[in-house]
């Protein structure tokens, strides 16, 4: 295999070794011999070796590309008329304990196949690219990475049962999929991308907080809410979860709630098949999203008596430094219960537009601590409205870069690094 034309510290951080079929595997880290295909690592080879066969004309490139194309296409798996690489669960990633597909890595796959096909000519590398595009469509309800809501649709990065629509990955790959040179010869592509156009019209507010000069990493979070009788009394729980729109969503006893929803089984003991009793009150962990408009909790439960149950929700005020969070009890409210029940609390708008993390500071590089998404989302935007003439999209493109125009002065970012984030930003941005 040719060299790759990485800096050392890039290549000791991904620790690159090809299997014998050519597939770009990773070594662990800390264990000797184990090596990790991570899905993303051929996009980085098959760009790198695309890049340098245009300056040097090497073969040796050529070969490379597809090699390593042939790998993957060895390892994704077809599904109807779309083609995806399965991530394994991983259970020190809290989005991603289950198998899932990535809505990023599938559309940098579009670019990865399209450049091995140029520079091979071989068709089973562009008809790979064409699976690339076909599986953006498949709703994320049904193992896929589309997320139809609103009359839209988005692209999710790590799809949730809830939808979360991480904005560097939604954005990065809708860039990838609007470069796709045969999208307006789809009538399904074309509506496609139209309904993502729609939606993050819609939504792009929602990531936007101005008084942090910062912006959301995604639209969803857990969080931890607290049910409380004033009695102290015993309750029987059939169901407990929220109603975003029009969807229901049903939290399952668990230990911990991490990216699912889950009501904390500390105090809780199952008495039947989706039912649990508790004495007085319990926990849940909910991911509540902004993607919806209206947000409300949902209790299903028997009581042993009239009483006033208070609901209220752990509330973070996330760090941008490390992304760690100071945590509040914040009450929604009480409602009256009397027997059997059905409980509805709307979730306000001042709780729900506090929903998303902000991106932050906690990554180091050369030193300093660095925002990376940030900086994306302000060039990502440009990028699509040189790609959709969208105004909209420039105009948050200049909101947010002027943000870090002004981090090296504001408060607390002055504090934070002095790395000059502007640098990394589109110089029609800078």
């Amino acid at each position: 295999m040719p060299r790759l034309s990485l800096s050392d510290s890039i290549l000791s951080y991904y620790r690159f070794h090809f299997t014998d079929d050519g597939y770009p595997a990773q070594r662990h880290a800390t264990i000797s011999g184990q090596l990790f295909e991570h899905p993303i690592l051929p996009i980085y080879v098959i760009d790198n070796w695309f890049r340098n066969y245009r300056k040097s004309k090497d073969q040796a490139y050529v070969d490379g590309v597809c090699a390593v194309a042939d790998a993957v296409l060895r390892r994704m798996s077809p599904r109807e008329d779309a083609l995806i690489f399965v991530y394994p669960g991983d259970l020190s990633v809290a989005r991603a304990v289950r198998p899932y597909i990535s809505g990023l890595t599938q559309a940098y796959y579009i670019q990865a196949f399209e450049q091995a096909f140029s520079l091979t000519g071989e068709e089973r590398f562009q008809d790979a690219a064409e699976g690339a595009v076909n599986s953006l469509t498949i709703p994320a309800e049904q193992g896929g990475v589309a997320r139809y809501l609103n009359g839209g649709a988005g692209i999710e990065e790590v799809p949730l049962d809830v939808p979360e629509l991480i904005l560097n990955g939604w954005l990065s790959a809708l860039v990838t999929y609007l470069r796709r040179k045969t999208l307006s010869d789809n009538s399904r592509h074309r509506a496609f991308a139209a309904d993502n156009i729609s939606l993050l019209k819609t939504l792009l507010s929602r990531y936007d907080i101005p008084e942090l000069l910062n912006t959301r990493y995604s639209l969803a979070t857990p969080l931890q809410i607290n049910v409380q009788t004033t009695q102290d009394l015993p309750v029987h729980i059939n169901s407990f979860g929220f109603k975003g729109d029009t969807r229901v969503f049903t939290a399952t006893l668990a230990k911990a709630g991490g990216y699912t929803n889950a009501i904390l089984d500390k105090d809780v003991q199952r008495v039947s098949d989706g039912c649990c009793a508790v004495f007085g009150n319990f926990r849940a962990s909910l991911v509540l999203s902004q993607c919806f408009d209206s947000l409300q909790l949902k209790l299903d439960a028997e009581f042993s008596e009239d009483c006033e149950v208070e609901f209220s929700v752990l509330v973070a005020n996330h760090s941008v430094a490390t992304g760690e969070a100071e945590r509040e009890w914040v009450s929604l409210g009480k409602a009256h219960a009397s027997e059997a029940q059905q409980i509805v609390v709307d979730i306000p708008e001042n709780v729900l537009r506090q929903i998303g993390t902000p991106t932050n500071f906690d990554k180091i590089i050369g030193g300093q601590r660095r925002n990376v998404y940030h900086v994306i989302h302000a060039n990502r935007l440009l990028q699509l409205h040189q790609l959709t003439g969208e105004p909209l999209f420039l105009s948050y493109a200049h909101k947010w870069a002027d943000y870090v125009r002004k981090w090296p002065t504001s408060s607390p970012y002055r504090d934070l690094t002095t790395a000059d984030h502007s640098l990394n930003l589109r110089k029609e941005l800078r």
